[in-house]
């Protein structure tokens, strides 16, 4: 197979360019945040007023990943990312003009919050599957460690950036920068030289592309995913992970106001902590990786962030509930990026996209309903119960990763060989129907020779 990118040896030109939008646009995410939330309570006064906005958006977001993935296997990802940031360029500057102009009407700024979100969930549904077009495939798994470092990293300087904007320039500075940081991620995705088309998808451009089709491509990723044992439990070991840590995002709260009666700091402080825990963690994979299976990393990654939650109750001060969140956030950024690296590498290029979408889709549909029931576990059962029994659920789902079928063969496999095992022991699983069908595994194939 050719390769996709022009990029030198390593990561390349294109690799940077498109991690540069990515930064640019988390830490412009991180000023819309803050500054929708500031706006909102100038204007009502009233904290409850953001969940109609924030649950929305969030679940019409999650809803349309799994339904944009058919497109990133159809058309060019590029061209998919680039539309998605030019979109919330579009979004993000219309919001700023509305704050500018002291325009504030809440069911337009829900209107536009949601089509934002159209624009996030289609950049999502190919931001990990063009990855492997940028690099080599002996560079994913690296790639993947670099690109997990850039999300905290950009929360960090997001949330230092909005802040003292907000402060200084109010809510429309902020929001108007966050429409220039989108502006930046537009450029640096459009100057992407790398050839982003699946190649299976070449003889699918002299056809229609209908309802019909997308449904059936639809169809396919779910097919996909539930077919091969390794894709399904990946995904169902997420969905039921992040149900189990979902309670921490409210809890922590909590745990800083009524059970230390610390100032509102210290939550920074703490949320600081995962983000910085989650950069080092990415940074010292690749050395720990050179001394313990992958396979085994992934496993003590788990089980290092549930005790991490179990502890934490019990963490009295700054330093020591710090220190917590710093493991935390290194155990599972460990955990993450083999699980994301392997698993991406092994999809075939003509159905990562709608796998990856749909992977995504099942991983994260749980964890609305863990914060859901947040605020009853610790009314019911208290604090310490509730991180407990949160953290001791994670610590008991990292033993099942070895109920994952060729869990440890898969996991350890070496760039060349993972590029290959979906092709080779779940054949079935890309076998389609029809003479069109037919033509796609033949690219499937050519894509792994």
């Amino acid at each position: 197979m050719p390769r996709t990118s022009t990029s030198p040896p390593g990561l390349g030109r294109d690799f940077w360019l498109y991690r540069l939008g990515q930064l640019a646009s988390v830490i412009g995410d991180s000023c819309n945040k803050l500054a929708l939330a500031w706006w909102i309570l100038d204007e009502t006064g009233s904290a409850a007023t953001m969940a109609t906005i924030v649950a929305p958006v969030t679940f019409v977001q999650l809803l349309l990943i799994p339904l944009f993935g058919p497109i990133g296997d159809r058309f060019s990802r590029k061209r998919v990312a680039l539309l998605g940031d030019a979109w919330r360029l579009g979004t993000a500057l219309l919001l700023g003009i509305m704050a500018l102009r002291g325009y504030f009407n809440l069911p337009l700024i829900v209107v536009v919050s949601l089509l934002h979100g159209v624009g996030s969930a289609l950049f999502m549904s190919v931001s990990q599957s063009i990855i492997p077009q940028l690099v080599s495939r002996e560079n994913v798994e690296i790639a993947i460690q670099k690109d997990q470092a850039i999300m905290p990293l950009g929360t960090i300087l997001g949330g230092v950036v909005g802040g003292g904007v907000v402060s200084w320039l109010g809510p429309a500075g902020a929001l108007l920068i966050d429409a220039g940081t989108y502006f930046v991620a537009t450029a640096a995705t459009a100057s992407i030289v790398a050839v982003t088309k699946v190649q299976s998808a070449e003889s699918a451009d002299r056809q229609l592309y209908s309802v019909r089709a997308w449904f059936q491509e639809l169809k396919e990723g779910v097919r996909v995913v539930t077919s091969i044992p390794i894709e399904l439990g990946v995904a169902v070991l997420a969905g039921l992970l992040n149900l189990a840590i979902a309670p921490l995002d409210i809890s922590l709260a909590y745990f800083v106001k009524e059970a230390q009666n610390q100032p509102a700091w210290m939550l920074g402080l703490l949320e600081t902590s995962m983000s910085v825990g989650a950069i080092l963690g990415a940074m010292a994979l690749g050395t720990v990786q050179r001394w313990v299976r992958r396979s085994t990393v992934v496993f003590i990654g788990l089980a290092a962030s549930g005790v991490a939650i179990m502890v934490l109750p019990w963490a009295r001060g700054v330093v020591l509930p710090s220190m917590m969140l710093l493991v935390f956030g290194m155990a599972v950024i460990a955990a993450n990026i083999p699980l994301k690296s392997q698993t991406t590498l092994a999809m075939p290029d003509a159905f990562r996209s709608r796998a990856v979408s749909v992977r995504i889709f099942i991983g994260a549909i749980a964890a609305p309903a863990g914060i859901a029931v947040t605020g009853w576990l610790i009314a019911t059962f208290g604090l310490e119960m509730t991180l407990v029994v949160s953290g001791g659920a994670v610590l008991a789902l990292s033993f099942a990763v070895f109920l994952i079928p060729n869990y440890r063969v898969f996991f350890d496999a070496d760039a060349a060989v993972t590029s290959r095992f979906y092709v080779e022991h779940y054949p079935a699983a890309f076998s389609g129907r029809g003479d069109e069908d037919s033509a796609r595994n033949r690219g499937v194939m050519e894509t792994h020779e």
